[in-house]
């Protein structure tokens, strides 16, 4: 079922106001995904509020059932395995780094590598990070490798 693909249609849902309102207010475990692209946006604080509208007004997040239908899907699997060691974009130190580890890093600013730092790439691709690599590992994709793979359902594949 299509609901729509605007702002106004989240807002909509948020609020309480859309045809499929009652029928989301209803659902047991409910579900939403979102790029994490879309939360960056300059509107992306009130896409936000909206998901947390729902969230309110929904079982998207039910304690009980130990669910959180919230789901962001990352661009960047490196971004994924930081965030899982606790590391963000925010993460800073009062002395600039000596070396920057980029592990299939290919979206970043570039301006915040600290001129005098040895950079190594790690990746399959060779994109962009590799470019102001000092040093590059190659490394297989995950279509090279023996590994089991958790889809968006949270199933193993």
């Amino acid at each position: 079922m299509h609901l729509g693909n605007s702002t106004e249609t989240l807002k909509s849902l948020a609020d309480g106001s859309h045809p499929f309102s009652a029928r989301l207010a209803e659902a047991d475990l409910p579900m939403v995904i979102t790029s994490a692209l879309t939360l960056e946006r300059s509107d992306g604080p009130a896409l936000m509020n909206y998901i947390n509208q729902l969230k309110n007004n929904s079982n998207l997040v039910n304690k009980d059932e130990q669910w959180n239908g919230f789901n962001v899907l990352h661009s960047d699997v490196g971004r994924i395995n930081a965030l899982e060691l606790g590391i963000t974009s925010k993460t800073t130190t009062e002395v600039p780094s000596k070396v920057v580890y980029l592990l299939g890093a290919d979206n970043f600013r570039h301006e915040e590598i600290p001129e005098d730092a040895f950079v190594i790439y790690q990746g399959h691709t060779g994109d962009e990070g590799a470019l102001y690599a000092d040093l590059i590992l190659p490394t297989s994709s995950y279509l090279e490798k023996n590994a089991t793979y958790v889809n968006t359902d949270g199933r193993p594949q």
